[in-house]
């Protein structure tokens, strides 16, 4: 016994001596990193202003491979010039993941096997923190982490903070991070660099540290400087480096897509076959050529054969193409609705590790029937141009269709035929052709402005509690429905809008408890309460305040079928914030019954940056105020606005129609991108929305 207690002393101290070295190690390394930066005291003149300023940056990442287990190491140092309080206050507290070793399980699915594989995976991580502060007199004041350290509260991963004490305008925080995780995984997360931040950086320091058998793909995008290699231990260590002393700011920047405008670098490290550094024209794309049976195919032949009475070759290929769209929707979206509850999530999880697939498999119905078509891949608007393709899970691949003229887009469970996202829309497409020539197509469609809306009436009466009893009717149209859908749709919903296919030998029929009579009242009545939940939330953040509950809903049309496209449902609610009583008096902010609109701050007015949009749209309110008896309104002419442009606008009136008080407004978007020369074009029907809504009605008690 005596033995086993010594051995057990004896390895806690030879752990606690390891870490002990581990993080002097770590110390000296950071604290020695011989960039002179970090020895700059002094601000330059024309930053003096500004709340911080970053002297000096050093970013660093470490790849290693050992053991069968990943290691990935993330250096950073920073050294910063605290100018005002906002600064002190922002600075004066560092979070960073508690340590934590668990063992994590992954699964992909296995075509050999037919089934999903299941595998454990070791995942660790640990933070090393240090941290300095320099008085303006140059005194040094050392901050010891460990006595610090204070518990976040979450409800996912904990979370640690450090309270760093003492600090004061003018002084200096110069600190140091290290991320050491670990896991079983062949190929890391894409990472990526900006060389910008909301303050001055001053001088940056960027490092990819690789060992034996790593292997680095990455994109320098938007000035991002080209990687230097140098070779460490003969050819053992490879370590590409990037310095940067240009001030990139991002400060308050609205429609503004970082990867398309910031000095950027993204990257992926594999301990695969090497690639082609910084060079993705040809990097798995071949395969996406390639044509694979669908497993649907049986049931788009059933449906076809119930609903027309005909075989596929007899339909007009419109027909069969715009059928074959929607059995693959089906398939891969709307199939797993039918699944009882413990099956569904191991299923829905195989349709994802399936589902990039789609386009090959409905190429192969395509040259089936003899239908032309061509594969085309792009890389979505947000990401990169097409001529730096992203990561190889980040690019779509679409095909067009000659006959009937269209493209094909399963890019979510509402998607319908004809239509593709946003995010690919107005981009080039590259022709992937069995030659491999590099040939590129003109750009893909983008929906036109009338095809994305928001159409909504209100009618509006004031309590005696004073607040506003508001009964809305909302449509919406295009692009825009899919985050009102995810909001406002339950699973039931979903179901019944789905095709309809005799699947009664299936083996996963119909065996979701929502569908079964016996059960389906207690699932509907708990997906209601839990859609009513998100009503409530979408309410809220319409409005930006509180409300106590949703009184009803009622959804007319889900909007996910071609006869019946736009998304169209009721709502009832009380909001308590825009009335004012002032003596017998009311003053009603019937502007913001519209819903929060942009404000442009001072400092936003001008624009480096391009704008970047998700689609064009427009936005039509209705207002149909009830005018109290015993009272006269004041103040509808300040309703009046009209200001359109080559970009957008926004056009309101105000008109009074026996007892109500009718406000219509039209806010819309023309374009899904403009250049940044244009921005103050947008400013001005911007500055018209939101001044809209500063405006208000004035209910005067009368004297009869």
């Amino acid at each position: 016994m005596r033995q086993i207690i010594s051995g057990t002393i004896l390895l806690m101290l030879s752990l606690q001596l390891t870490f002990g070295q581990k993080h002097e190690q770590i110390q000296e390394k950071m604290w020695g990193i011989s960039n002179p930066a970090f020895a700059i005291t002094e601000v330059p003149e024309k930053w003096k202003k500004e709340s911080a300023v970053i002297m000096a940056r050093h970013i660093e990442y470490e790849f290693k491979f050992r053991a069968n287990t990943f290691h990935d190491y993330t250096y950073l140092r920073q050294r910063i010039k605290l100018q005002d309080k906002n600064a002190v206050q922002k600075f004066s507290e560092l979070s960073f993941l508690s340590y934590s070793r668990e063992k994590v399980y992954n699964s992909y699915f296995s075509y050999d096997a037919g089934r999903s594989i299941r595998f454990a995976v070791i995942f660790s991580n640990k933070t090393y923190l240090g941290i300095r502060i320099i008085k303006p007199s140059g005194k040094i004041i050392e901050v010891d982490p460990q006595k610090e350290v204070v518990k976040l509260k979450t409800n996912k991963k904990g979370y640690e903070k450090i309270a760093i004490p003492n600090l004061e305008v003018g002084d200096i925080l110069d600190y140091y991070q290290c991320d050491f995780i670990t896991n079983g995984q062949q190929l890391s997360e894409v990472k990526e660099h900006f060389f910008a931040d909301e303050y001055p950086v001053l001088n940056q320091t960027f490092k990819v540290r690789l060992h034996r058998e790593m292997f680095l793909r990455y994109m320098c995008m938007n000035g991002f400087p080209a990687l230097k290699l140098t070779n460490i231990r003969g050819k053992s260590i490879e370590e590409y480096t990037a310095y940067y002393t240009k001030q990139v700011l991002k400060k308050n920047l609205q429609w503004f897509y970082p990867r398309r405008s910031l000095p950027v670098i993204r990257f992926q490290i594999s301990r695969y076959t090497r690639g082609s550094q910084n060079n993705y024209s040809q990097q798995n794309l071949r395969e996406s050529l390639f044509t694979q049976k669908p497993k649907w195919l049986r049931f788009l032949k059933k449906r076809c054969k119930q609903k027309y009475r005909k075989g596929l070759k007899k339909l007009s290929k419109e027909t069969l193409v715009k059928e074959m769209f929607y059995v693959a929707r089906w398939w891969y979206r709307e199939l797993g609705i039918l699944l009882s509850s413990d099956q569904e999530p191991g299923y829905l999880h195989k349709k994802r590790l399936q589902v990039y697939a789609v386009a090959q498999e409905m190429a192969y119905v395509l040259d089936k029937y003899n239908i032309k078509y061509q594969f085309v891949v792009v890389s979505p608007r947000h990401i990169s141009p097409v001529e730096q393709l992203g990561f190889y899970f980040e690019r779509v691949i679409l095909l067009k269709v000659e006959n009937p003229a269209c493209w094909l887009h399963l890019s979510s469970g509402h998607s319908l035929f004809k239509t593709i996202a946003p995010t690919v829309q107005g981009v080039k497409p590259r022709l992937l052709a069995p030659k491999w020539e590099v040939k590129y197509l003109t750009n893909t469609p983008i929906s036109p402005l009338s095809f994305n809306k928001v159409n909504s009436v209100q009618q509006v009466t004031l309590s005696k509690q004073n607040t506003l009893n508001i009964t809305r009717s909302q449509q919406i149209s295009g692009a825009i429905k899919l985050g009102y859908q995810q909001a406002v749709l339950t699973k039931l919903d979903i179901a019944q809008s789905a095709i309809k296919i005799d699947i009664a030998r299936f083996a996963l029929a119909l065996k979701h408890p929502e569908l079964l009579s016996s059960r389906k009242k207690i699932k509907k009545e708990r997906s209601t309460q839990e859609r009513l939940a998100r009503v409530k939330t979408m309410i809220e953040d319409e409005y930006d305040q509180k409300i106590e509950k949703v009184e009803s809903f009622e959804l007319v049309q889900p909007g996910r079928t071609e006869e019946h496209p736009n998304l169209i449902f009721k709502d009832a609610f009380t909001l308590n914030g825009f009335v004012k009583k002032v003596g017998p008096n009311y003053i009603i902010e019937a502007g913001k019954l519209i819903g929060g609109q942009v404000e442009i701050k001072e400092n936003q007015r001008k624009r480096k940056y391009d704008i970047y949009m998700d689609y064009p749209r427009s936005f039509e309110h209705t207002i149909n105020f009830q005018i109290p008896g015993g009272y006269e309104v004041k103040g509808i002419d300040k309703f009046n606005f009209k200001v359109e442009n080559e970009t957008g606008g926004f056009i309101s009136s105000a008109t009074k129609e026996g007892n109500k008080i009718i406000i219509k407004s039209r806010k819309f978007y023309k374009h899904n991108f403009e250049k940044a020369e244009d921005w103050g074009k947008m400013v001005e029907f911007l500055d018209a929305a939101y001044q809209f809504t500063q405006q208000k009605l004035l209910l005067r008690k009368t004297l009869d």
